[in-house]
C-alpha cells in the first residue's frame, strides 16, 4: 500500500509539471477547437446552429478524477502510471442545441470532421433501464482528423485530445441542477427518488418539445398548401399562414421568431383578417415597386429597410383605405411622398437592379 502511495504521489508531481508545461498550448487549442466545431455545426440548414462554450479543468481537477475514477484499479499493477495517459476530457466542448434529433445529426457531423476515439451515449445507458433517470447526452472522444492536422493553422494541436459534450437545453438545465444537488453529497433515498422523479418530468420535456416542433412543421406544411384558411376553416391567420407566402418572395432572407411575431401582429390589425392570398396578392402586384422605394431609400438617405418593412408597404400599396393602419404616421407620409414624386435618375425601370451605378445589393439583404 505504501508503494502505491509512493506511485501515486510520483504520479502526481509529474503530472503538475506535465500541466503546467502544456497549460499555454491548451488555452490555444481550446479556442481554436471551439471555433472548429461551431464552424461545423453553423455550416448547415439542418438544425438552428447551437451553443457551443468550452473550458479546460484545472490540475487539480484533473488529479482528483484519475483518484476518483482510476487510481483504486491500478494499485498493485506492476510499473508506474501517468494521469494524462487517463484524463481525455481535459479541454471539453459542451454543445448545446434544441432538440435530441439534433444531437444524432450533430454527432454525425463532427465524426465526419474530426478522429472520434471513443463514444458514451448517456442516453441509451439511462433507456435500458426502465426504473432510472439521469442524465441524458452523447460524449465523444475527440482528435483532429488528419486532414486538419495537416493545416498549418491547427498542426501545433495535431497531439490534443478532447472531449465534446452533446445534449439538449433540457439536458444541459438538469445536469447543471442535478450536479449542484448532489455533488458532494450524501443524497438520502427520499430525496433520490424526489430527484429521479423530477428527472423523469425533464425527459418527457424534451420529447414534447420535439413532438410539438414536429407537428408545427406539418402544421405549416399544410397552411402552404391551402393558402387561404380562413376560407377553409374560419380562423385567424397565424405565422404559420404567411411564413411560406414570405419565404416565397424573400428565399435567401432569415425570418427569425421574435420579429415575425411582431409582424403578424402588424398583419392582424388588417381589417378585415388578411388572408395568406391576399398577402400573395399584394407581394406579387407591388413588389417592384417596393423594391425601386427601398432603393430611393437607400441611395437618398442610406435608409434600409427589411423585407418585413416592404411587406407592410406592399400591403398599403395594394390597399390603401385597410392598409394603412398597419404602418406608422411617419411611414405613410414617407411613402405617399415618394409616390408623387419621379424617382431619381438611375432608379427607373421598376424592378430591382435595372439602372446603372450606385449600390447594387438587393434590399433582400440589406441590414435595418
Amino acid at each position: 500500500m505504501i508503494l502505491a502511495m509512493n506511485d501515486f504521489e510520483h504520479a502526481k508531481r509529474t503530472f503538475r509539471d506535465y500541466y503546467d508545461a502544456n497549460i499555454s498550448l491548451w488555452r490555444d487549442a481550446e479556442k481554436s477547437l471551439r471555433a472548429q466545431v461551431l464552424g461545423v455545426l453553423a455550416d448547415q440548414s439542418a438544425f438552428a446552429t447551437p451553443h457551443v462554450v468550452s473550458r479546460i479543468k484545472t490540475r487539480e481537477e484533473c488529479i482528483s478524477k484519475f483518484q476518483r475514477k482510476y487510481l483504486a484499479s491500478l494499485v498493485g499493477t506492476r510499473g508506474r502510471y501517468a494521469i494524462a495517459d487517463h484524463i481525455g476530457d481535459l479541454i471539453g466542448i459542451r454543445i448545446i442545441c434544441l432538440y435530441e434529433t439534433d444531437v444524432i445529426e450533430i454527432a454525425r457531423l463532427l465524426e465526419g470532421e474530426f478522429d472520434v476515439l471513443a463514444i458514451t451515449d448517456k442516453a441509451r445507458e439511462v433507456e435500458v433501464t426502465a426504473d432510472t433517470f439521469r442524465y441524458k447526452g452523447l460524449h465523444l472522444d475527440m482528435a483532429l482528423s488528419d486532414r486538419r492536422r495537416k493545416l498549418p493553422a491547427y498542426s501545433r494541436f495535431a497531439s490534443v485530445r478532447f472531449e465534446a459534450q452533446i445534449r439538449t437545453a433540457i439536458q444541459d438545465a438538469w445536469s447543471t441542477l442535478d450536479h449542484a444537488i448532489k455533488y458532494k453529497r450524501d443524497v438520502p433515498h427520499e430525496l433520490r427518488r424526489r430527484i429521479n422523479a423530477l428527472a423523469a418530468l425533464f425527459e418527457i420535456a424534451d420529447r414534447e418539445f420535439l413532438a410539438i416542433r414536429n407537428q408545427a412543421s406539418e402544421l405549416a406544411r399544410g397552411v402552404a398548401a391551402n393558402p387561404d384558411p380562413l376560407a377553409a376553416d374560419g380562423r385567424r391567420p397565424s405565422a404559420f399562414d404567411y411564413l411560406p407566402v414570405l419565404q416565397k418572395h424573400f428565399p435567401r432572407f432569415r425570418f427569425d421568431d421574435q420579429r415575425l411575431r411582431g409582424f403578424v401582429e402588424a398583419l392582424q390589425q388588417h381589417s378585415p383578417p388578411m388572408t395568406s392570398a391576399d398577402l400573395e396578392a399584394a407581394l406579387a402586384a407591388g413588389k417592384a415597386a417596393l423594391l425601386e422605394f427601398a432603393r430611393r431609400q437607400w441611395f437618398a438617405y442610406r435608409n434600409s429597410l427589411s423585407p418585413f418593412t416592404l411587406v407592410l408597404y406592399s400591403i398599403y400599396l395594394h390597399d390603401p383605405a385597410s392598409g394603412g393602419n398597419i404602418l406608422s404616421e411617419a411611414q405613410r407620409a414617407r411613402f405617399d411622398e415618394w409616390r408623387s414624386d419621379k424617382p431619381p435618375r438611375g432608379l427607373e425601370g421598376g424592378a430591382l437592379g435595372s439602372g446603372s451605378g450606385g449600390d447594387e445589393r438587393d434590399p433582400d439583404w440589406f441590414p435595418e
